[in-house]
């Protein structure tokens, strides 16, 4: 007997008997692309029957298989499910699914969609690393004890999380989601990982509750991320992120620190109404395309600050605020703002300026005073009011500093 030609990921041989002029078996023989010629028929035919056998035996080893479409929906499956490099023409039904062993759709192409609505895997992990789904996935209230990995997953469609229960972490490191990728009203009980992932519409986490913590790093999100009402135990991280659209916090909890340090925000609105952070808020090298964007950024940033008692801090983003709102100004006034408030005050947190300046004008008056009388005079009379109004705009910022 002639052997399947085909190599499992662990280096083993598929021992399944090949088909008559092939090297392969049934399970791991190519369609033909034909889908109405009698060859396709007949083949189709052998794999949908070789399945109800393995399915029979409890056997769900279909590492490399290729299959038309595959509906496992409302099974129990007791032991280990194996769809490793598999590749599936249609779509992939494991809705109301019970697996209780570990899932594996590593390196697996599913063309069309791919469900498990309300599926329960018991498995430390379900595995989709370098999987690529045609379609839409979809997830919706679906229950993972362990991990969920979806690193360097490809979806076409949309990533769909509704209500879903991951005991442990969800990680989509690189993944290239080309629509929207939605966890509202989901629980994670671990971290949640979008670090270097390509997402083409909305990231949502609505009403989430994520036990770890929420990183973003570097990820290149196309429209909005909402994180309303979301609660997260840990940081929520995005720095080198950019998102194309608007950002919203309102009412979340976040219980640590967040941070946009060095993202881009293409977005007009960046909404914190109502959200409780209890660590640091950071925009440090935030480029914003929008000032409205900066201004709602940083004036909460500032008050986060404030309450965190660092000054400093909280000058930064005072100045970066005020720098937006002189952005929607009319170019004139913008200017002269820029020159006069701006550079050289610091709108009203930088001594150092004011004290130089003050000193270069009363030096100026006294030496105009000094060398004679006449326009001398009247020139050093000026230098001396101007002093004193730079002496006491000295003394106001220096009150603001450092007797707050």
């Amino acid at each position: 007997m002639k052997t399947c030609a085909y190599t499992f990921r662990n280096g083993e041989k598929c021992t399944e008997e090949t088909r008559q002029n092939s090297e392969f078996c049934i399970l791991h023989t190519e369609l033909p692309e034909d889908e109405e010629s009698e060859e396709f028929r007949e083949i189709n035919e052998l794999k949908e029957k070789k399945v109800e056998e393995k399915v029979s035996k409890e056997d769900f080893n279909f590492e490399g298989a290729r299959l038309l479409e595959v509906d496992f929906s409302e099974i129990e499956i007791k032991n280990n499910l194996d769809f490793t490099d598999a590749k599936i023409k249609n779509n992939l039904d494991f809705n109301l699914a019970v697996i209780r062993e570990y899932a594996a759709f590593d390196g697996a192409e599913i063309c069309g969609e791919a469900h498990f609505v309300r599926t329960k895997i018991d498995a430390i992990v379900a595995s989709f690393n370098k999987a690529k789904i045609g379609g839409n996935a979809f997830f919706m209230a679906a229950e993972i004890e362990g991990d969920a990995s979806f690193a360097e997953v490809k979806i076409s469609g949309n990533a769909l999380f509704e209500a879903a229960k991951i005991r442990g972490g969800a990680f989509f490191q690189k993944a290239s989601i080309s629509k929207d990728i939605s966890f509202n009203a989901g629980k994670i009980g671990g971290i949640v990982s979008f670090q270097d992932a390509t997402i083409g519409g909305i990231v949502s986490l609505a009403g989430a509750d994520i036990s770890g913590i929420a990183l973003f790093e570097r990820a290149n999100i196309g429209k909005d991320v909402s994180l309303v009402k979301t609660k997260i135990v840990g940081d929520a991280w995005f720095p080198k992120t950019k998102i194309g659209g608007d950002v919203a916090f309102q009412e979340a909890e976040i219980g640590r620190d967040v941070s946009f340090n060095g993202a881009e925000i293409g977005g007009r609105t960046i909404r914190f109404d109502r959200a409780e952070i209890k660590g640091e808020l950071s925009f440090k090298k935030a480029k914003f395309k929008n000032p409205k964007a900066q201004e709602d950024a940083c004036r909460t940033a500032k008050n986060i600050w404030a309450k965190l008692g660092d000054r400093d801090e909280e000058d930064c983003y005072f100045r970066l605020e005020m720098e937006a709102k002189r952005k929607q100004k009319s170019s004139i006034i913008r200017f002269l703002e820029f020159i006069f408030v701006q550079y050289l005050f610091g709108y009203g947190t930088k001594m150092k300026p004011a004290f130089i300046i003050w000193l270069l004008i009363v030096f100026a008056s006294a030496l105009s005073f000094w060398i004679g009388n006449g326009v001398y005079q009247l020139v050093a009379y000026i230098l001396a009011a101007i002093a004193a109004i730079m002496g006491a705009l000295f003394i106001a910022i220096f009150a603001r500093k450092y007797m707050r």
